[in-house]
């Protein structure tokens, strides 16, 4: 009876220790698993932190933001108080910025040479995993989340030269819960978190556009 229990209790070690465990994976594994999932994504959604250091001056925004496929965004601004409830919607080629207070929406085009990781979560993975080489720095926790961090340096980019970027993916989605830009120096620039993300919930069209009544200012 003792040696069944003393079995059992050896089998239950092994089954926990082994469901903790994440395969180790070569930088090309992650990046060719990364890629794969994307292809698979019609839509997605987070809370996403959003914070940057500039001159010894820091700053943090809170927003609610969905992409769908292929170049739909929205973004609507939590924090800080100041920006609550203006909301960002993009078609690919145009950007409306509405605020609720005055129902007064800006519009301007894209600029194609822009990176903003704000406006576009699948489309900044993609910008990262093609003009950048990537290594595999280990794994490591992220809010509750097993994750693969991996180093990306430019590779023809001499704008960021001197930058790279680290991601912390998630052992499970393949897809970054964290975003960081830092400097050579290892001092962090610029960082995106997201929390709540969802995939394929079928997010309707009409969430990518400006209310009726708002007065459209060029």
């Amino acid at each position: 009876m003792i040696k069944r229990i003393g079995i059992l209790l050896f089998a239950v070690i092994l089954v926990a220790f082994f469901s903790g465990c994440v395969t180790e994976m070569t930088a090309d594994q992650i990046v060719q698993n990364m890629k794969e999932k994307q292809g698979s994504i019609k839509d997605f959604s987070a809370t996403m932190t959003f914070t940057m250091s500039f001159l010894g001056q820091n700053m943090t925004a809170k927003a609610k933001i969905m992409n769908k496929m292929p170049d739909k965004t929205r973004i609507e601004y939590l924090e800080p108080s100041e920006a609550a409830g203006q909301v960002v919607v993009s078609d690919g080629t145009m950007i409306w910025t509405y605020d609720p207070k005055t129902k007064i929406a800006t519009k301007e085009e894209i600029q194609k040479t822009e990176i903003d990781f704000q406006q576009n979560y699948m489309d900044s993975i993609k910008e990262i995993l093609d003009k950048t080489n990537i290594t595999y720095q280990g794994t490591d926790k992220f809010a509750g989340r097993t994750v693969y961090r991996i180093r990306a340096v430019p590779k023809n980019e001499p704008v960021l030269t001197g930058m790279y970027s680290s991601m912390w993916v998630d052992s499970e989605t393949w897809m970054p819960l964290k975003i960081e830009i830092a400097d050579k120096n290892d001092k962090p620039i610029t960082s995106f978190e997201y929390n709540d993300v969802k995939f394929n919930t079928g997010i309707p069209d009409s969430e990518f556009k400006v209310p009726q009544d708002a007065k459209i200012i060029t």
